[in-house]
């Protein structure tokens, strides 16, 4: 597409586009940059075809013939590009824009499964035994963690999401999985011994202008029997959007109110749930949010909730997945 290239050799500096250069970016902010894979850190403009148009996906690639095209990456391609497996974002037909969105905001599943087996490893020699584990996921998204983790003999016990869109993809891939809604409103109940989304008093749903969608919530409170203790891992990669340099940058203080301050669930519910491990993936800005008091406030809620902390930065664009050797 014409328009395309000019686009690429407009924003590069001028000049021509580079040939046999790969270019793929995610819909996930309006930043109008993508870099260019070859490990130089060069960046280039958001390959959009029209000016002020939304960052897309986009691969710039040399044909056979040696000609350039640049061309949109297909939902099956951006699927295989996070780890999941082709048209898994696809179980019943759903719209190209909603596999766009929900890929692009899902964890990239190489860099998951590298940290739960690392959560393994250190679990083993604390305990002395290679435990299966019993794991909740809030954020729940596509479930990145279940098929980063598959292999492992761990099981999904809860899910947690509320967004319809995602939603629908998980109904047809875990239809056992008792999907709670709303995060806020997961706990546990000791005399019952369940896990549970019971409302609690001064509760107030989701605002479902500002979220864009209709949020979903169960039809009556899910109580899930579980002992204290029995999940073992809490996981999920809670709303960036306030931490994101390419946002607002609002910031996920905790009681901000902001979509990233939900981090703050992540160690109430492993606290109250009594498991052993937390896991939360987010993007960098996290560290610098606030001149980095939001990030130094969450650590301290996790080690007030009885955790000791580790944290790793990846870089997903040198993840390799089987099908896309990037």
């Amino acid at each position: 597409q014409d328009g395309a290239f000019h686009t690429v050799a407009a924003n590069s500096g001028g000049g021509q586009a580079r040939d046999g250069v790969l270019v793929r970016c995610f819909q996930q902010n309006t930043r109008d940059e993508v870099r260019f894979l070859n490990g130089d850190g060069q960046v280039a403009g958001a390959l959009a075809s029209e000016v002020g148009a939304k960052q897309q996906n986009y691969i710039h690639q040399r044909k056979a013939d040696m000609t350039v095209e640049v061309r949109r990456l297909i939902p099956d391609e951006t699927d295989q590009l996070q780890g999941f497996p082709k048209g898994y974002t696809n179980p019943n037909g759903q719209a190209d824009a909603l596999r766009y969105r929900v890929d692009g905001n899902s964890w990239a599943t190489p860099c998951a499964r590298r940290v739960i087996k690392g959560v393994h490893k250190a679990d083993e020699k604390a305990k002395g035994t290679r435990r299966k584990f019993k794991y909740g996921t809030i954020s729940s998204g596509i479930e990145a963690h279940t098929v980063a983790s598959r292999g492992l003999g761990d099981e999904c016990v809860f899910l947690s999401e509320i967004d319809p869109g995602p939603i629908s993809i998980l109904r047809h891939y875990y239809p056992q999985v008792p999907i709670l809604g709303d995060m806020t409103l997961v706990d546990y109940d000791p005399e019952k011994r369940v896990i549970h989304n019971r409302p609690y008093e001064g509760y107030e749903e989701p605002d479902e202008k500002s979220l864009g969608f209709k949020p979903y919530k169960t039809e009556t409170p899910v109580e899930i029997p579980a002992e204290h203790g029995e999940v073992t891992l809490v996981s999920g990669g809670t709303p960036c959007q306030a931490f994101s340099v390419a946002g607002k940058r609002e910031g996920g203080a905790e009681f901000s109110g902001t979509r990233s301050a939900l981090a703050f669930q992540l160690p109430r519910i492993g606290k109250a749930l009594g498991s052993d491990w937390i896991m939360w993936e987010n993007v960098p800005g996290a560290f610098s949010s606030n001149g980095g008091r939001d990030i130094l406030w969450f650590f301290y809620r996790c080690m007030e909730a009885g955790y000791t902390l580790a944290w790793r930065t990846f870089d997903a664009q040198y993840v390799r997945t089987d099908t896309h050797p990037r």
